[in-house]
């Protein structure tokens, strides 16, 4: 199971693939309340573990000093649980 700050950190890629900052503030604005950038990047590393999200690196930013990111984004099994979740939150009528 994941719980509902995962759950929305899967829809919000689900949408489009993201970096974390980036990411950390989408769910700012969805929320209405700050989420930090470690808080979007320790979730979705979990979520990594388990195989729900998936991450690749690009080339670095073409400014001096540019970095590689990591991109972020679901994966079948990802959507495999957000349709698990949403089945058992109409089972329990939530």
């Amino acid at each position: 199971m994941i719980g509902p700050f995962e759950e929305l950190v899967l829809l919000t890629l689900r949408r489009a693939p993201s970096y974390g900052t980036a990411l950390a503030l989408d769910l700012t604005a969805r929320l209405g309340r700050p989420v930090s950038k470690w808080a979007a990047l320790s979730t979705l590393q979990r979520l990594a573990v388990r195989g729900l999200v998936a991450s690749t690196r690009t080339e670095p930013r073409p400014v001096i000093g540019g970095r590689r990111r990591r991109l972020f984004s679901i994966t079948p099994a990802g959507e495999a649980e957000l349709l698990a979740a949403n089945r058992d939150r109409r089972l329990v009528g939530a």
